[in-house]
C-alpha cells in the first residue's frame, strides 16, 4: 500500500495492432481486468487518472515480453522509445487498491504482516475470449479469519475498479488450484489458525492473455 486513498494500477503496453482486441477482452472480463484508462497510440501520459505521470519511467519494474515470452525486466522504457510510438497503454485496476479499506475495517492482511506479495494462481476458469486473446483467469488469494468474511465482502464489493467482491471463498480445488503452497505468481502467504482462503479476480490475467495470444 504505497499511497492510501489512491487506486493502484497495473499497466500493460501493447502494439496498437492488438489494442482493439485487448480493449474488447477487458470489456468482456471486467472482474479480472477493470479498465481505468486506455491511451491513444503513442501516448505515454494519462492525465485522466494520474496527472504528470510518465509510463516510461514511473513504474519500479517493467517486464518485457516478445512473441509470448518474457525476455527481461528493466527499470525504464528509454531503450524502447521508438517502438512506443506505435504502442497503446492500458491501465488496469489492482486489488491492492482495496487493502487500505480492509485494514480500516480491522481485517488482518496476512501478506502485509508477513512482508510478502499476495499469492496468485492460474485457475481453470476460462475468460471470455476476444480476438487473439483467450486465457484462464488468474486470482489472488488472501487468508481471512472466518468471522470476518462478511466484512471483507462488504468492503471490497464497493470497489469494482479494484476487482470488487471475491469470486470464490473456500475450497481452491473448485477453481482448479491444486496446491496453495505453490502460487504461480507472487509469494506464498501463510494462513493463521481459523483463516479461510478468499479469492479475487486478478489483473495478472493480462499476462496470461499476452502469453496465450502468441498461440493463436
Amino acid at each position: 500500500m504505497l499511497l492510501r486513498g489512491f487506486q493502484q494500477a497495473n499497466v500493460l503496453v501493447l502494439s496498437s495492432a492488438l489494442a482493439k482486441d485487448f480493449e474488447a477482452f477487458c470489456i468482456k472480463n471486467t472482474a479480472p481486468l477493470p479498465l481505468l484508462f486506455m491511451s491513444e497510440r503513442g501516448q505515454m501520459s494519462c492525465e485522466a487518472v494520474a496527472q504528470q505521470a510518465d509510463v516510461t519511467m514511473d513504474i519500479s519494474q517493467y517486464c518485457v515480453y516478445e512473441h509470448g515470452k518474457m525476455l527481461k525486466t528493466v527499470s525504464n522504457l528509454n531503450e524502447y522509445k521508438c517502438c512506443l510510438r506505435d504502442m497503446v497503454c492500458f491501465y488496469l485496476g489492482c486489488s491492492f487498491g482495496f487493502e487500505g479499506k480492509l485494514k480500516e475495517a480491522g481485517v488482518p492482511l496476512r501478506n502485509v504482516e508477513q512482508d510478502v506479495n499476495v499469492s496468485m494462481y492460474r485457475t481453470t476458469v476460462p475468460c471470455a475470449p476476444a480476438g487473439v486473446f483467450h486465457c484462464p483467469m488468474v486470482v489472488t488469494m488472501r487468508p481471512v479469519p472466518a468471522e470476518m468474511i462478511d466484512t471483507v465482502v462488504e468492503v471490497t464489493h464497493l470497489n469494482p475498479l479494484a476487482h470488487g467482491a471475491p469470486i470464490h471463498i473456500g475450497d481452491p480445488a473448485l477453481l482448479g488450484i491444486r496446491d496453495l503452497s505453490r502460487p504461480d505468481y507472487g509469494d506464498r502467504v501463510q494462513p493463521e489458525s481459523g483463516d479461510v482462503s478468499v479469492f479475487w479476480a486478478c489483473g495478472v490475467t493480462a499476462v496470461e492473455a499476452v502469453l496465450s495470444s502468441s498461440k493463436k
